[in-house]
C-alpha cells in the first residue's frame, strides 16, 4: 500500500474530525465511560480542529496519512510548555495498524518539530492506553517520570510525559 505523508489543510478537517472519533473511541473504550466515548462525535471533534488549527497555525503543524484519496491517519505537532516541541496527536484509523502507516507518521511529526526548531521532544499518551505505550517504547520514546491530570473530553485522565530518547 502505497502511503502519502503530507500536510494537512483546511479541507482535510472533516475527515480528520470522523477519524479522530473513530480511534478515541477504539483506543480508550477500556478506559473511559461509554458516556464520555459517546460525547466524542465526528461532528464535535471536527469543531475542535476547526477552531484549533487556524488559532496554532502559525507555531503547529497538522500532517495527514493518506492511500490514494482515504485518510489512513494524521499527527499534530508544535511547541508548546516546557520548551519541547509536543507531539499533541498522532491517530492512525485501527483498521491500518500494523501497517507502518504510524512509523511513518511519527518519523515526519519528529522531523517537523526539527524543523520548527525544537531540539526536545515530548508527548503525552493516557496512563494504560497499552497500545500506543508500546508504540512509543518500541519506537525510542521514554516515560520521564512526569505525570499529570487532565481532561480528555468530558473525563478526567492520568497521562504519562514520554520524552525521545
Amino acid at each position: 500500500m502505497a502511503v502519502v505523508i503530507r500536510a494537512g489543510e483546511d479541507r482535510d478537517l472533516v475527515a480528520v474530525g470522523a477519524l479522530h472519533s473513530r480511534t478515541r473511541r477504539a483506543a480508550y473504550r477500556e478506559l473511559m465511560s461509554a458516556e464520555a466515548l459517546e460525547a466524542m462525535s465526528p461532528r464535535r471533534q471536527h469543531a475542535a480542529w476547526a477552531e484549533r488549527v487556524p488559532r496554532e497555525r502559525e507555531t503547529h503543524r497538522m500532517l495527514v496519512a493518506e492511500h490514494e484519496t482515504t485518510l489512513l491517519g494524521f499527527g499534530y505537532v508544535g511547541g508548546g510548555e516546557d520548551g519541547f516541541g509536543w507531539l499533541c496527536a498522532l491517530h492512525v484509523d485501527p483498521a491500518a495498524h500494523g501497517t507502518g502507516v504510524a512509523r511513518l507518521l511519527l518519523a515526519r511529526a519528529v522531523d517537523t518539530l526539527t524543523e520548527l526548531g525544537h531540539e526536545r521532544h515530548a508527548l503525552w499518551v493516557i496512563d494504560g492506553n497499552a497500545r500506543a505505550i508500546a508504540f512509543y517504547t518500541k519506537s525510542g520514546w521514554y516515560h520521564d517520570g512526569t505525570r499529570r491530570t487532565s481532561s480528555v473530553g468530558p473525563e478526567t485522565t492520568e497521562q504519562l510525559r514520554y520524552r525521545r530518547a
